[in-house]
């Protein structure tokens, strides 16, 4: 799945009234603007400095760098891991990479309790208010994600 992907399915969400012509517009904004990390870069700073977590610390994940760093990438086990991972495409991180965004099984769960939450208060189980403070926190969610 890729910000493209994301972005059609706020646009479905749009055109069906689930999301305002603003909200539609500011997701998509902050789409666009995320950094995108290449997959080169991670792979040579992976296969350089894996070791020491630099590639970890590059995408933001700054725990699994500290435990590379104090570890020697995990006692070589994470380095080697994540150097594959890389080649295969199958990292987990919330950095988009090549405009690759990787978790995507949350962000269909997302998409699916915004449908479910939109016909909860259709049908007047949620009301004004709840509805909209769970479409703005599952929004923000698929921004982090």
């Amino acid at each position: 799945m890729n910000v493209y992907d994301i972005i059609e399915q706020l646009s479905e969400f749009n055109k069906k009234g689930i999301l305002s012509e603003y909200e539609f517009e500011d997701a998509k904004s902050k789409l666009l603007n995320r950094k995108v990390k290449k997959k080169s870069t991670l792979l040579l700073l992976s296969i350089f400095f894996g070791m020491y977590g630099i590639d970890r610390f590059y995408l933001g994940d700054i725990w699994l760098g500290l435990l590379k760093l104090f570890t020697l990438g995990g006692f070589g086990v994470l380095y080697i891991y994540d150097i594959v991972c890389i080649i295969s495409g199958d990292i987990k991180t919330k950095c988009v990479i090549n405009n690759q965004i990787y978790n995507q099984d949350k962000i269909l769960s997302i998409f699916d309790e915004i449908e479910r939450n939109t016909d909860l208060y259709e049908n007047g189980v949620l009301n004004d208010n709840e509805y909209r403070k769970q479409k703005n926190k599952l929004i923000n969610a698929i921004l982090e994600a």
